[in-house]
């Protein structure tokens, strides 16, 4: 996603495409279900791999 959204812009954005996937989840698309669980995997493949970056590059004392 872009930067210019801002962390909160972000945040909103996959609130309101995980909520959308649920939605259509509820109503019985299992196509739509498997594509949810994909996003899932997928953003948190991401967020590890960005944790992971973090720890290497910044101090301890930052996350303490």
């Amino acid at each position: 996603m872009p930067d210019s959204l801002g962390r909160i812009g972000r945040y909103a954005v996959k609130i309101i495409l995980l909520a959308a996937v649920s939605f259509f989840n509820a109503l019985g698309l299992d196509f739509v279900g498997l594509i949810s669980i994909f996003l899932l995997i997928v953003t948190m493949v991401i967020l590890l791999s960005k944790s992971l970056l973090l720890t290497d590059i910044c101090p301890q004392s930052v996350f303490a």
